[in-house]
């Protein structure tokens, strides 16, 4: 029988990556010594009014330039193309308060437009928001909302956290002047359930026609994107509610009947549970059903190794030391290995994983954990 396993990520996981960005070394320490000093110099009252004379002369020349020049700055050079350089595209560099203010101010205008386009299931306003000339992006984007009108959210909304990294050289030449990745915080909830989950997410946000509009959410590179996704970010889903259970299953790989077999199932592991676990906890948990493994491993940031013999796992995210978002993602390989029994001792054990996280502010050890999951799975059947 496949083992069963204890969530990969909360209070108790302990992280396989840091994303360290260290503060550049400093400069070593220039010499400064000075040299001799030059020789005196006699110079006769000519040659000194002379001098002053130049002196002068030159004072007024860089007056008159100044003064006839532009006051954002100098004038192009002859040479000049008018093309912005990358460092002038960088909005550290050229933005300054105020923009830096008027930026923000509109991509939560955009967002707030873009979370109601998923809760109103309006393709067209989503679409609307993101800039045409980024092709891939868009063609991305209108396949995204289809995917999201299956899913029916009680809550979608966006939180613009602060400024990603900075573009890269080649990517900033490609955009407008102004261009930015920008961090922001996704949560959103399902209708029928009581789980908030949290998504970082890093969006490239262009200037076009006086408005701003999203133009890539892949600029961040590896070092910005957060390694947990979405199964509709895999494939098409489907929803399917239990009495209080929520199933979503990747349309490709699980039928109608058995996303409510599933959701039966999951709803009979809440009773287990509440049969030994009295603490308050959702009780309206979310089951995820991946195509394959390899897609379970996607969901969960693993890399794969090790799953075959894992029939299912409770993720989430830590949040102020409680487990926030956790739901149990299915292993469909080693799933429908089980017979009923079996999917029910696993389902039972996990599900005590999601009740005993909502409340664990300190990490149990693994050994109290797991027996205790075990212990209700075993118990109940």
């Amino acid at each position: 029988m496949p083992r069963f396993a204890h969530s990969l990520s909360g209070p108790w996981a302990t992280p396989r990556l840091a994303y360290v960005t260290p503060d550049s070394p400093p400069l070593a320490p220039a010499d400064g010594t000075p040299g001799p000093p030059p020789p005196a110099v006699r110079r006769s009252r000519t040659t000194t009014v002379l001098a002053a004379c130049v002196a002068a002369l030159v004072l007024v020349v860089v007056a008159v330039l100044w003064l006839g020049s532009p006051l954002d700055g100098p004038s192009p050079s002859p040479t000049d193309t008018g093309s912005p350089t990358a460092t002038e595209r960088s909005p550290t560099a050229t933005s300054s308060p105020d923009q830096a203010a008027a930026r923000t101010a509109a991509v939560e205008a955009l967002l707030a437009e873009r979370s109601q386009a998923v809760l109103a299931q309006d393709g067209t306003a989503w679409q609307a928001l993101v800039d045409p000339s980024a092709t891939a992006f868009a063609e991305a984007q209108a396949t995204l909302i289809d995917r999201l009108a299956a899913v029916p959210f009680a809550e979608w909304a966006y939180e613009v956290v602060g400024d990603g990294p900075p573009l890269t050289t080649e990517r900033a030449q490609t955009l407008p002047a102004g261009s930015a990745i920008i961090r922001v915080r996704l949560t959103y909830r399902i209708e029928g359930t009581e789980t908030r989950t949290n998504r970082e997410q890093y969006l490239t946000v262009v200037p076009r026609d006086g408005d701003w509009l999203l133009a890539g959410d892949a600029d961040a590179g590896p070092s910005g994107v957060d390694t947990q996704r979405d199964l509709w970010d895999l494939g098409p889903v489907r929803v399917v509610r239990g009495e209080r259970s929520t199933v979503i299953a990747d349309r490709r790989g699980a039928s109608q009947q058995r996303g409510e077999r599933l959701a039966r199932e999951a709803d009979s592991a809440v009773e287990n549970v509440d049969e030994v676990w009295r603490s308050d906890w959702s009780r309206r948990p979310i089951i995820v059903l991946p195509r394959s493994q390899q897609d379970m491993a996607t969901l969960i940031g693993d890399d794969g190794d090790g799953l075959a013999q894992i029939a299912a796992v409770t993720t989430g995210v830590l949040e102020r030391g409680i487990a926030r978002g956790d739901r149990v993602v299915v292993n469909p390989d080693a799933f429908d290995t089980l017979g009923a029994l079996g999917r029910t001792v696993v389902l039972t054990h996990e599900m005590t994983h999601v009740a005993t996280r909502a409340t664990s502010v300190v990490g149990p050890p693994i050994w109290l954990s797991e027996g205790l999951a075990d212990y209700v799975a075993y118990e109940a059947t």
